[in-house]
């Protein structure tokens, strides 16, 4: 504003500083037009990760313990397949074949959810 109060000539300073203190108000209103835009969007997002995990957790309940173990020991524990055997005390190629069971039970019990 001091540095724009320079520029200024003139006799009445008022619509000067009416024009600024409007163009002031109109940038706050907007940015908080976004603000308040930017929270809706954000609880939206919250809301379907909300659904979303609910729903997963629906359809993990509907597995057997084998699989929720296997897809825990994977997705949540993020270990390897070589590493899940190994907790579970069986082959490689089986901790394979389970993982790739427990995921197609889960993906068929999603869709028949929606």
């Amino acid at each position: 504003l001091t540095r724009r109060a320079r520029a200024f000539r003139g006799d009445d300073a008022r619509p000067w500083l009416l024009a600024i203190a409007g163009n002031r108000a109109r940038d706050l209103r907007r940015a908080g037009g976004r603000r308040a835009r930017r929270e809706r969007e954000a609880g939206r997002d919250e809301a379907v990760e909300e659904q979303e995990s609910s729903s997963i957790d629906a359809a993990l309940a509907t597995l057997g313990e084998r699989d929720r173990t296997v897809l825990e020991l994977r997705f949540v524990q993020e270990l390897q397949h070589a590493q899940v055997a190994e907790v579970l005390g069986v082959s490689l190629r089986t901790a394979k074949t389970w993982s790739a069971r427990a995921l197609e039970a889960l993906r068929a019990s999603l869709e028949a959810e929606a």
